[in-house]
């Protein structure tokens, strides 16, 4: 799925959220996290560890890190009442389970199952720059967010 889509379904579980606990930071945090793993690890496993790896589901797609999100979020809940990091670590589970990332295990268990798949893409941003303009969803989001 690409950067709107999961900023969308982000924002479909924050709504719901702030019906339930009319929290206004369920609007930045949730949304930060449906988008943070594809922010943070595209970068990462196709530009910096292009040589390496090529491949963007790597850490933030991994349960790890959701984990850590979630422990994080009920101590900074239990200490200072925010459920900001419990709403990011939402978002970052919605996301891996938009990605379908138990069909990855080796990503989504990430390190129990050993090492991540190398992966090879010719041109991988001129291929995602054409992906993220020629897509109808993505077109389709943005105009709606006018």
């Amino acid at each position: 799925m690409l950067f709107l889509g999961h900023l969308v379904i982000g924002l479909i579980a924050e709504f719901i959220l702030y019906e339930t606990y009319h929290d206004q930071n369920t609007i930045i945090f949730c949304s930060l996290g449906s988008v943070l793993p594809g922010l943070v690890d595209k970068p990462l496993g196709h530009i910096i560890l292009t040589s390496v790896l090529d491949n963007g589901k790597i850490y933030f797609h991994s349960l790890v890190i959701f984990l850590l999100f979630f422990i994080t979020g009920i101590l900074v809940w239990k200490y200072y009442r925010s459920h900001s990091f419990l709403y990011v670590a939402l978002g970052v589970i919605i996301h891996q389970l938009v990605d379908l990332m138990w069909k990855r295990p080796v990503n989504w268990f990430y390190p129990f199952l050993g090492r991540y798949q190398v992966e090879v893409h010719q041109n991988y941003v001129t291929q995602v720059i054409i992906t993220e303009l020629t897509s109808p969803t993505e077109w389709v989001f943005s105009l709606q967010s006018w």
